[in-house]
């Protein structure tokens, strides 16, 4: 019953809400800024917590970015992924908690889904520790979406 609240009906009235621009940008710029803090906490307690992911981890990348660039690059994907969720929240007709559920699942099954095949760049025990550290911090990411967003597109 997680997407029961779909609204397949086409309401004459718009999705969005009529909201300011600023209440826009503010709660995609909150979401944003709440990625980047999940993705940095879940890594920390979830991948660091192992030697193995850490010895694997530091032979990635060899250091190529610094670390302000990646978080300013992930405030940006979650920004993106905050607009991305509209078109789900608008679509149901359910309360705050209910939207929020089926974003954070969407969210965690859908990203953590891709991880679930054998991939050549990422051993078996690794990305499966991946799977763990994404699903958990995108299902938290969408429920805080689910209720930030949740304001600009009710009906």
């Amino acid at each position: 019953m997680l997407f029961a609240g779909l609204n397949v009906t086409h309401d004459p009235e718009p999705a969005l809400r009529r909201s300011s621009v600023f209440s826009r940008v503010w709660r995609v710029g909150v979401a944003g800024v709440v990625y980047a803090f999940l993705y940095f906490l879940a890594g920390m307690f979830v991948v660091y917590s192992h030697d193995f992911a850490r010895e694997y981890y530091r032979g990635v990348g060899g250091g190529a970015m610094n670390p302000l660039d990646l978080f300013a690059f992930q405030i940006g994907r979650g920004g993106v992924w905050a607009l991305m969720a509209l078109p789900l929240l608008a679509s149901q007709s359910s309360s705050t908690w209910e939207r929020s559920n089926a974003l954070g699942a969407a969210f965690a099954v859908f990203v953590g889904a891709l991880l679930l095949h054998e991939n050549p760049l990422m051993p078996g025990q690794i990305r499966m520790l991946h799977l763990v550290e994404i699903s958990v911090s995108n299902f938290l990411f969408g429920l805080v979406v689910g209720y930030l967003l949740t304001r600009l597109v009710r009906r």
